[in-house]
């Protein structure tokens, strides 16, 4: 039996992989362990890489990080938005628990379509 015979008898009428196949990912395994690939082209990574810089519009020769992160506790003083923003960053977004009976059936659809 070919390799492609094989894995069309691990599949189901609509071509998914059956429970317990031999080509499934073991349990904690993950499907891309290292992550998804660097982004040359990405704002963040270019930002991250400027924080250890010195900012040139600081009289104190500070670090980007340095400054940045005074400018945003300063802020914080004044703007309630600032302050929350803060307090997410160090301690969390903080969740509301949601509670209750309707006496109806709730279903949430995750990716394509799976019921959970």
């Amino acid at each position: 039996m070919t390799t492609n015979q094989t894995i069309t008898k691990q599949r189901d009428s609509n071509g998914r992989f059956l429970k317990g196949h031999a080509l499934g990912w073991k349990p904690g395994q993950s499907g891309n362990p290292k992550g998804p690939p660097p982004n040359p082209l990405c704002i963040t990574s270019r930002q991250k890489e400027k924080l250890l810089e010195i900012c040139p519009f600081d009289a104190q020769g500070r670090t980007w990080l340095e400054c940045l992160s005074e400018g945003g506790m300063r802020q914080s003083l004044t703007m309630p938005k600032a302050l929350e923003n803060l307090q997410d960053r160090h301690e969390g977004k903080v969740t509301l628990p949601v509670s209750g009976t309707l006496g109806i059936k709730v279903s949430y659809t995750v990716g394509r379509g799976y019921d959970i």
